[in-house]
């Protein structure tokens, strides 16, 4: 059997590699070369994941992927390709743009998708640090996303939930607490998701932050001011997933 969660489960079997050459690597140099022994390998582990899960032509169209913006063109010549994160889902294949430009020829990354909750997109990314890792991302950097036409029975009907684990904790703790792979953004924070928050503030509300990826008093009060506009949030100038869903919202509004 084939399907979305034979995928999910061979890219679940590689979570915690790190380095290259790898498993991976070592497999797709075997098949294309020994450059790509220690190529960045985000497009060469969604290749083996499906060859490794009997699904290398819903994903791959049959062939072997390491180019990220070349495996976005095919999603988009195959009628397959979709903007933004609007309908996405688990299994589907996801590409990121860290410029935030929306541009196909911009694509620097490559993720699948395990679950979608409160417009945060949850992952399974392979050369992410340099090791293979669930994240958790939001609209700002991704440009869009391919929908491989997987096989096998109720695959059509398959939906984008949390991972089990996420859901579990949200429910126990409060769906305001951010769950598993989803830190907290708050005053001593630093790094890329406060980067990526600060230029979605910038964009949507014209808050003039220095993206600096620290989470300082300037960040805080942009934060609590977007709460306060949006409506039914706490504004408490932290940044957790009811927020990041608003701001999702505000964000498709300005582009």
């Amino acid at each position: 059997m084939t399907g979305v969660e034979d995928m999910v489960r061979a890219a679940e079997r590689s979570l915690g590699l790190t380095g290259r050459p790898n498993t991976i690597t070592r497999w797709y140099s075997q098949r294309n070369g020994p450059v790509f022994s220690t190529a960045p390998w985000c497009n060469q582990s969604i290749t083996y994941w499906a060859n490794a899960s009997g699904n290398a032509g819903p994903v791959c169209f049959g062939r072997d992927y390491a180019f990220t913006v070349w495996h976005a063109e095919r999603f988009r010549r195959e009628g397959q390709w979709h903007v933004d994160i609007a309908g996405i889902r688990r299994g589907d294949i996801v590409f990121f743009d860290w410029d935030e430009t929306n541009r196909i020829g911009a694509i620097d990354h490559i993720g699948l998708v395990t679950g979608v909750r409160d417009g945060v997109v949850y992952t399974i990314e392979g050369n992410t640090s340099d090791a293979c890792r669930r994240r958790a991302r939001y609209a700002s950097t991704i440009v869009g996303y391919g929908r491989p036409e997987y096989a096998g029975p109720g695959q059509a009907a398959v939906r984008a939930a949390a991972p089990a684990h996420a859901a579990a904790r949200g429910a126990a703790t409060g769906s305001d607490v951010a769950p598993p792979g989803l830190p907290m953004l708050r005053r001593g924070s630093a790094g890329v998701l406060v980067k990526q928050l600060q230029r979605c503030l910038n964009k949507v509300q014209a808050s003039r932050l220095q993206v600096d990826g620290d989470f300082g008093p300037m960040t805080s009060g942009a934060v609590k001011t977007f709460q306060k506009r949006a409506g039914g949030l706490l504004a408490d100038g932290e940044y957790g997933p009811k927020t990041a869903g608003k701001l999702t919202v505000a964000r498709r509004r300005v582009r």
